[in-house]
């Protein structure tokens, strides 16, 4: 049966209670992934810039809940530097948000965000990672199969996070060495073939912002970059936290046609230029999601940045 977004949205406060109590028996960031045992057959670049002489910086994908519905966020992560970015990635991933993730309270930042969470079960160890033609294949414990109600949303996770990287655009899973079939996001039904980052379209918000990264260090310049499935110009600002204040702002148009066709998002860009004054741990991407009909309301979405 055929899922649509206005669907998912009216299920978003049921999965929100399910994560927000999977996050609150949760110890914070669990050490899932066992040392050594995952390995690429090529070496992979960091996707998010290249950090200090001993860190690089990466992207993980979690689940941000604020406040309608549940959807994909990038989140920074500091790695030490490796040839085998995508394996750090994953243990990343698996290791899940830390307590003040979970919780949206972070220290030396005035007033709450949103909270962030994974639909990826407790337990879940990486078992190897082999990258060949594009192609990413992920073998991963038995743990990750179990609750099948969460599983297009963390398939969606390693799909994402295993992406960002330049020579990966598609991902098969493998459960304790054996093939295991994709969950297409939208449809609900089983896929033979590797994954890419279309089949999950409905498991992102109506504005995907794929960039910057939750918490991502800026410069004088922060740019935006993402996708939305609304044919509508997009509001993005820089706020000042603490005040609540528009520091800068731009509107910048996405087309999609069809709106809801998982090849048909409209592409946005943005360069919002950093002003004097706030400071760097108080500032926020605000983004305003247009309605999906009419008589739906404007969503606001606050990420943090610098």
């Amino acid at each position: 049966m055929t899922t649509t977004r206005s669907r998912r949205i009216l299920a978003a406060p049921f999965l929100c209670s399910w994560l927000l109590a999977a996050c609150a028996s949760a110890p914070a960031r669990p050490l899932v992934a066992s040392p050594g045992q995952a390995s690429a057959s090529e070496p992979v670049a960091s996707a998010n810039g290249p950090g200090t002489d001993d860190n690089i910086a990466l992207s993980v994908y979690f689940l941000m809940q604020d406040p309608r519905a549940i959807g994909l966020v990038p989140v920074e992560r500091m790695v030490p530097r490796t040839d085998d970015a995508a394996t750090a990635a994953i243990r990343e991933l698996l290791a899940g948000p830390t307590a003040v993730e979970q919780l949206g309270n972070y220290l030396g930042r005035r007033g709450p965000l949103a909270r962030l969470s994974t639909a990826i079960p407790s337990g879940t160890q990486l078992r190897g990672i082999v990258i060949h033609n594009g192609v990413a294949t992920i073998d991963l414990s038995g743990d990750f199969g179990s609750g099948g109600s969460q599983a297009a949303f963390r398939q969606a996770q390693i799909v994402y996070t295993l992406t960002q990287f330049p020579m990966v655009n598609r991902v098969g899973f493998r459960l304790d060495g054996k093939p295991m079939n994709a969950i297409e996001g939208h449809e609900g039904t089983a896929l033979a073939v590797p994954a890419t980052r279309q089949r999950y379209f409905d498991q992102r918000r109506s504005v995907f912002v794929d960039q910057p990264a939750w918490r991502a260090a800026i410069g004088d310049t922060l740019l935006v970059t993402g996708e939305t499935d609304r044919d509508a110009g997009i509001r993005l600002a820089l706020v000042d936290g603490a005040t609540n204040r528009v520091l800068v702002e731009q509107t910048v148009d996405a087309s999609c046609h069809p709106c809801m066709s998982p090849d048909a998002w409209g592409r946005f860009e943005a360069r919002l230029r950093m002003p004097a004054g706030p400071r760097t741990s108080d500032l926020r991407l605000r983004v305003w999601e247009p309605p999906f009909s009419e008589g739906d309301t404007t969503t606001v979405v606050d990420y943090p940045v610098g």
